[in-house]
């Protein structure tokens, strides 16, 4: 007998929106600017794939890397939400769901004001326009939850194998997350203020913590 969905959408939480990855600032003697562009270039990279900056300012070479591993961790993200079964996902399945997370970050909406100095403590504020999509994308992913299982009930899915049956549920699933980019729209700017740290090489960064911050005003999650 197939289990129902929502089973296991009971036991599942929600997991952090967006695990962007920093760099530390390699340039000597940074300013108000370099801390500007410094923040533009984590946003810029992490969503659009644009290494220009970030390769300058943090002597990398690793752009590519970076992007490619954002679009990744926003695809397990989706999985996890959405009660995908990782395991037994096809190979077509986890590309579409790729290239849906790929298309979800090219959204991203924001605009990185010149750095500040306070008491030796460097701020930069980040302007964005949230992108209500995983609002619109848990709507839609609520009553396809409860027309699944009626199929179910209704015996559609008992000649099916496991394999079959996870990736029926798992395209109906890319299927909406697809869709959903195209339904959801931006609602009003919101901002956040980025505080620079100094590590103990004397580097400066941005927190992880404050990265997934600011991922989570720009694609606010859907709260029950």
């Amino acid at each position: 007998m197939r289990k129902n969905r929502w089973l296991i959408l009971v036991a599942m939480m929600l997991t952090a929106l967006m695990f962007l990855q920093g760099c530390e600032v390699k340039q000597e003697n940074p300013n108000l600017k370099t801390y500007q562009e410094y923040v533009q270039s984590l946003l810029n990279v992490n969503y659009l794939g644009d290494a220009t900056l970030y390769e300058q300012i943090s002597g990398s070479n690793n752009g590519e890397e970076v992007y490619n591993e954002c679009i990744s961790n926003i695809a397990d993200v989706m999985v996890s939400r959405f009660a995908i079964n990782k395991d037994m996902m096809t190979n077509e399945t986890a590309d579409r769901l790729y290239n849906v997370a790929k298309e979800l970050c090219g959204k991203a909406s924001y605009a990185v004001d010149e750095a500040e100095l306070n008491e030796e403590i460097y701020t930069v504020k980040v302007n964005v326009k949230p992108f209500n999509y995983f609002e619109t994308a848990q709507e839609a992913f609520d009553n396809y939850i409860d027309d699944f299982n009626n199929r179910a009930a209704q015996g559609e899915f008992l000649d099916m194998s496991e394999g079959e049956y996870e990736t029926a549920y798992a395209e109906g699933v890319v299927d909406i997350l697809q869709k959903a980019l195209g339904d959801s729209q931006y609602l009003d700017n919101a901002s956040y203020i980025v505080t620079i740290l100094i590590n103990e090489n004397g580097e400066s960064y941005v927190s992880d913590d404050e990265l997934a911050k600011i991922g989570e005003m720009m694609f606010p999650k859907y709260q029950k």
